[in-house]
């Protein structure tokens, strides 16, 4: 049976992109439903195709599958957040990181609206991340300045564009894939944040086998269930020094003899990174103790 990719799911029908590259409707048989569950944007999914339709057979097992947004076979997240307008929370971004490495997603940070943008702050940002170890993209959806190095980035990888709203994620979809033809929204003057434009997850493909998925914009990531191991994943500079902490299993919040937190009065560790870890880990912590294995 042919394998196709499912691009969008709407109302009970499934919309796969064929190999030959043609767009079809499907429907899903009871058995397929009942035996899988849903079936997701990025699926890849067997049918048959008769007098009736097309007719989805089995889903491909997935390779992984995000809650939120709802979508299967990621290979990559493109986080973005705006220079200006709205102006960026490192917070809110490590929050981010936070939650994508512990789906063991790679992570591309995109700073989008260079046009608004003081090229020397933006520039700064990136370095800022770039020395943790992060990949950093500046754009315009604008003016299309970064459009050629995010394309490298895209090509060949099924990526999903996250970030909160107003940040501009279905205008740069828009640069990279003409023709789709995203809604975009502005920002309210009174909240200093974005409209939802983006009501369901759609895959797009682009060029030399890559993928982009355009989501609902969200502002808050969950931390729950998150453990100590995924936390520190998403902070390198403070995971590479914790060998040397006195005790195993340092939380490095309140210990004696922590390494980290030495590493930050000697400016080694960023300050505000430290602060943003030990707000998550004491969220993580209230939901569930950690124990010194």
């Amino acid at each position: 049976m042919p394998v196709g990719r499912v691009v969008q799911n709407i109302g009970g029908f499934q919309t796969v992109l064929t190999e030959e590259g043609e767009l079809i409707t499907c429907t899903a048989r009871g058995r397929v439903k009942h035996a899988q569950g849903e079936i997701v944007v990025g699926d890849l999914v067997s049918y048959t195709v008769g007098p009736r339709g097309a007719v989805i057979e089995a889903v491909e097992p997935r390779r992984n599958l995000l809650p939120r947004p709802l979508v299967a076979n990621v290979d990559q997240a493109v986080l973005v957040f705006a220079l200006h307008d709205p102006e960026p929370s490192l917070l809110l971004i490590d929050r981010f990181l936070v939650g994508l490495q512990a789906a063991e997603l790679a992570v591309l940070l995109c700073f989008n609206k260079m046009d608004l943008a003081r090229p020397k702050e933006a520039r700064e940002l990136a370095r800022y991340y770039q020395s943790l170890g992060f990949r950093v993209v500046l754009t315009s959806a604008l003016t299309h300045e970064g459009k050629k190095k995010l394309l490298s980035h895209l090509y060949g990888r099924c990526s999903v564009f996250c970030g909160p709203s107003g940040v501009g994620k279905s205008a740069l979809i828009n640069m990279v894939r003409p023709g789709a033809d995203l809604p975009t929204g502005e920002i309210s003057p009174k909240l200093r944040r974005g409209r939802h434009t983006t009501r369901a997850a759609r895959l797009i493909p682009l060029g030399r086998g890559g993928f982009v998925v355009d989501t609902p914009g969200y502002t808050q990531v969950d931390l729950e269930g998150l453990d100590r191991a995924a936390l520190l994943r998403a902070f390198p500079e403070i995971a590479a020094r914790s060998e040397d902490c006195r005790y195993r299993g340092c939380a490095h919040l309140a210990e004696p003899g922590c390494a980290v937190k030495e590493a930050v009065a000697q400016g080694l560790i960023p300050a505000a990174r430290y602060d943003h870890y030990a707000r998550f880990a004491a969220e993580i912590a209230a939901e569930r103790p950690w124990s010194r294995s």
